[in-house]
């Protein structure tokens, strides 16, 4: 396993709301190079979590100040769970960078933030119920579910069914990594029958559906979706693995690394996550022929 290679976080600002609200916010940077076989998914989980951990280890300094102040000492392990109920993920970016032996590098950037007058309220809840373990979780627990979800939301698309058709694909690349390829593949289906209908076909589905062809050994009807992704060429990043796969299949190894490492260079982790993994395994076999 290889081990993270950039770690650094930050305590960035103290704010004040209108209702003088005291929110401190956080920044965190960590950065993971992955393993042969390792997938992406696993990978961006190690790096947020260890975001996250640095993000802890600064708020945790203010929580242990107001534990102090409105509960007494509390015990490390609840510290801890309070600390992860009360502070926020505001918003997360994942980026990547293909390295010179063809590994990948998977980076996170995470911002978040912690409400102090929320905290102190929570602490004076806990403190009011003599800390009984029970009564700590319910409370913790309550709180959680009332925060909001700051996640990330992916890019948008115009119009009502083109936002169904990614959500479709985006579905389908969900299936395809639980193994179930089948599945994809009818949403794959699903989605180039209602793009066709509408007029809005993209390279997207046409990759991915190819994708799953050349996995199941059909190179034929692999080909014919990956030719259709070039005529179309509305989607640059899928592409350069269009032309890749057509390349490799061709025996022009050079000019398939050059294409395959275009693709995992520019290409985002949601729609083209097991696509990144070929990619570089190809790079490395393509590159060590040649």
């Amino acid at each position: 396993m290889r081990k993270f290679i950039f770690l650094l976080t930050a305590l960035v600002a103290l704010s004040f709301g209108t209702c003088r609200a005291e929110v401190k916010t956080f920044h965190a940077e960590s950065s993971y190079v992955m393993d042969r076989g390792e997938s992406i998914k696993d990978a961006q989980e190690k790096v947020f979590k260890d975001a996250i951990r640095l993000i802890s280890e600064e708020a945790g300094v203010v929580i242990k100040n107001l534990s102090q102040m409105k509960n007494g000492k509390m015990a490390l392990d609840r510290m801890e769970t309070f600390t992860a109920a009360v502070v926020r993920v505001k918003a997360k970016t994942f980026g990547k960078e293909i390295m010179n032996d063809g590994g990948l590098n998977i980076r996170v950037t995470v911002d978040a933030e912690l409400d102090v007058n929320d905290a102190a309220e929570i602490l004076n809840e806990l403190r009011e119920s003599q800390n009984s373990f029970q009564n700590h979780e319910k409370v913790l627990k309550d709180y959680t579910e009332r925060k909001k979800n700051f996640d990330t939301i992916y890019g948008e698309y115009l119009g009502s069914y083109q936002k169904r058709i990614m959500r479709t694909i985006r579905d389908g690349c969900k299936l395809q990594l639980d193994g179930k390829p089948e599945e994809a593949l009818k949403l794959y289906d699903a989605a180039i029958a209602e793009a066709v209908a509408n007029g809005a076909e993209i390279s997207t589905a046409y990759v991915k559906r190819g994708h799953v062809y050349n996995l199941q050994g059909k190179g034929n009807l692999a080909a014919a979706d990956f030719q259709k992704a070039l005529a179309l060429n509305n989607d640059a990043v899928g592409v350069h693995y269009a032309k890749a796969v057509l390349l490799d299949i061709s025996n022009d190894k050079i000019q398939a690394a050059q294409e395959y490492r275009a693709f995992a260079k520019d290409a985002g982790i949601v729609y083209y996550d097991m696509e990144i993994t070929d990619a570089l395994n190809r790079i490395v076999e393509l590159e060590e022929v040649s």
